[in-house]
């Protein structure tokens, strides 16, 4: 799962939106939030494709706590969120998650 973080400048109410995000939202966009979260998505998506990919990421949501809460199973890379065994960058000495993989460095 990729995370980004979004800076929203306190004056302005902007945002920053990584062009990755716009390359699929596009221009006009519809938020629904709650008080812990806010989903955004392209206007003219239909709202059972937003349904499906909610659940995607809420599986990866559920991967990556499980992966946190079992370290043995595997490290989970503080940069990009991979599962350490997709870390291309793992070096010796030290474990992914101290150390950004590919994925990271493409998405810069």
């Amino acid at each position: 799962m990729v995370e980004f973080d979004i800076k929203i400048n306190a004056e302005q109410r902007s945002a920053y939106i990584p062009k990755e995000i716009f390359a699929f939202l596009g221009t006009k966009v519809k938020a629904v939030p709650n008080r812990a979260a806010v989903v955004l998505f392209a206007e003219d998506l239909s709202l059972t494709n937003v349904l499906k990919s909610m659940e995607i990421i809420k599986g990866d949501i559920e991967h990556r706590i499980e992966m946190t809460q079992h370290p043995e199973r595997g490290h989970i890379c503080s940069e990009c969120g991979h599962w350490a065994g997709r870390c291309l960058k793992k070096k010796v000495g030290k474990i992914a998650s101290d150390v950004a993989c590919d994925v990271y460095e493409r998405r810069s």
